[in-house]
C-alpha cells in the first residue's frame, strides 16, 4: 500500500516547526545579545572590504549613469556604429575609470587641503595646553577670591580637589601610560587596516559597477525562486522604498554637511577665529548625525575657542545657533525634503534606540531605517483597516466615540442597554 501525505497536516506541521524554531532563535538572540552582537561585528570586520565596495558602487552609480548617458554612450556609438554591445561596453569601462578618478581626486584634494590645517591646529592646541591650564587656574582663583573672599571651608574643598587630581595623575594616569601607548598603536594599526579595506573596496566597486545589472538580475532570480510572485513583488517594492529613503537621506545630509562646513570655515576665517579648519571639519562631520549632531560638534568646538577668547566663543555660539536654524528650517527641507516622514519624537526615538544598539552606525542609519519600518507598519495597518471597513486617517480616531458607534459590538451593547 502506497503511503500518501496529507498536505493539510503536513502544511500545519511545517508551519508549527518553523514557528517553534523561530521562537527559539529569537529567545536565544535576546538572552545572548552580547554574543550575537560580537558575532555580527566579526562578520562585518571580515566582510568590511566587500561592504565598502558595495557602498562606493551605490554612491557612484548615479554619477556613472550620468556620464554614460550624456557623453560616453554617444561616443561609443560613434566608435562602434555596427556593434551596440561594444558601444555599451566602451561607455561602461570609460565611465567607471572616470568616476573612480573623480573619487580619488576628490579624496586627495580634501586630504591636501584639510589635513595640514588640522595638523597645525592640533599642534597649536598641544603647545598652548600649559598656557590654557594656567589661565583656567588663575580664572578660578580670581573667582574664588572675589566672590567668596577668605572662606576657609571653600578653600579646603578646592585644595582637596586639586590634591585628588594630583594623586589621580600620579597613581592612576602615569602607571597606565604603557597601556595608553599600546591603545594608540592599536588605533594606528586599525586606521591602516581601514585604509587597506578602502583600497580593496574601491577595486571591488569597479567590478560591482561593471556588472551591476547582472548582479541585480541574479538577486531577482534567486528571490523569485524562493518566494511567490506576490511576496517577491512586495519585497522589491520595499527594496525600492528603502533605496529612495536611504539614498535621498544620505545624499541630502552629505550635501547639507558640506555646505554647513564651508559656511562655517568662511565665517571663522573672516572673523579670524582659532582652529577654523579643524572646527569646520568637526561641525561638518557631526552635522551628518540627525538632531544630536550639531550639539556633539558644537560643544567641544566652543570649548576650544573659549580657551583662546571668551568673546569669540560667544560669537561662535551665536553663529552656530543661526547656522543650525538656517540648516534645519531652510537648507535641509529643500535638499533632503520630507524623505523620512517622521515627527520630531520618532526621530529622537530612532536615534536613541539604534544608537544604543549599534553605536555610531546606529546614529547615522537610525532615522532612515526607522522610517522604513514606520512606513511598512503604516501600510500594513492601512490594509488591515480597509479590510475591516474602518477609516485609515488618524484624525478619525481622535474624535471620541466616532469609531465605536460604527462597530457592530457597540450597536449590540447600545441596544442591550436600551432594553
Amino acid at each position: 500500500m502506497k503511503f500518501r501525505w496529507d498536505r493539510k497536516y503536513l502544511y500545519w506541521g511545517v508551519t508549527a516547526f518553523c514557528v517553534i524554531a523561530l521562537s527559539l532563535i529569537f529567545f536565544w538572540t535576546v538572552t545572548r545579545w552580547d554574543s550575537v552582537r560580537g558575532i555580527v561585528r566579526t562578520l562585518v570586520d571580515i566582510l568590511n572590504p566587500i561592504l565598502i565596495g558595495i557602498a562606493i558602487a551605490y554612491i557612484l552609480t548615479p554619477v556613472l549613469n550620468f556620464f554614460e548617458k550624456k557623453f560616453y554612450l554617444k561616443l561609443g556609438e560613434m566608435l562602434f556604429p555596427r556593434s551596440r554591445k561594444k558601444a555599451v561596453g566602451f561607455a561602461r569601462v570609460v565611465g567607471i575609470v572616470t568616476v573612480i578618478l573623480l573619487l580619488i581626486a576628490t579624496i586627495a584634494t580634501l586630504l591636501v587641503l584639510v589635513l595640514p590645517q588640522i595638523y597645525l591646529s592640533i599642534q597649536k592646541l598641544v603647545l598652548n595646553m600649559q598656557g590654557y591650564y594656567n589661565t583656567a587656574m588663575q580664572w578660578l582663583e580670581n573667582i574664588f577670591n572675589t566672590e567668596f573672599g577668605n572662606d576657609t571651608a571653600l578653600a579646603n574643598i578646592l585644595s582637596g580637589a586639586v590634591d585628588y587630581f594630583t594623586n589621580w595623575v600620579k597613581t592612576g594616569l602615569l602607571p597606565r601610560i604603557e597601556s595608553i601607548i599600546a591603545n594608540v598603536s592599536t588605533g594606528v594599526i586599525s586606521v591602516l587596516m581601514t585604509v587597506v579595506d578602502i583600497l580593496i573596496g574601491i577595486m571591488l566597486s569597479c567590478y560591482v559597477l561593471y556588472r551591476k545589472e547582472e548582479l541585480i538580475a541574479l538577486i531577482k532570480k534567486l528571490t523569485y525562486s524562493i518566494m511567490s510572485r506576490r511576496l517577491t513583488y512586495i519585497f522589491f517594492k520595499g527594496a525600492e522604498h528603502i533605496h529612495k529613503t536611504f539614498g535621498r537621506f544620505f545624499v541630502g545630509k552629505l550635501i547639507c554637511a558640506l555646505i554647513v562646513g564651508i559656511v562655517c570655515a568662511i565665517f571663522m576665517l573672516a572673523t579670524r577665529m582659532p582652529y577654523a579648519i579643524l572646527i569646520s571639519v568637526i561641525i561638518a562631520v557631526t552635522n551628518i548625525i540627525p538632531f544630536f549632531g550639531p550639539y556633539i560638534g558644537g560643544v567641544p568646538s566652543a570649548f576650544l575657542i573659549l580657551l583662546e577668547s571668551p568673546v569669540q566663543c560667544v560669537i561662535f555660539v551665536v553663529f552656530c545657533f543661526v547656522l543650525q536654524t538656517f540648516e534645519g528650517n531652510i537648507l535641509e527641507p529643500r535638499i533632503v525634503g520630507g524623505t523620512t516622514g517622521l515627527s520630531g519624537f520618532w526621530v529622537i526615538f530612532s536615534i536613541l534606540l539604534f544608537g544604543g544598539l549599534f553605536g555610531f552606525i546606529g546614529l547615522l542609519c537610525g532615522v532612515p531605517l526607522f522610517a522604513v519600518i514606520y512606513t511598512a507598519i503604516g501600510s500594513w495597518s492601512k490594509n488591515r483597516l480597509k479590510k475591516k471597513n474602518l477609516p485609515t486617517d488618524t484624525e478619525a480616531y481622535m474624535r471620541p466615540g466616532q469609531i465605536e458607534q460604527k462597530l457592530p459590538e457597540a450597536k449590540t451593547v447600545a441596544k442591550y442597554d436600551e432594553d
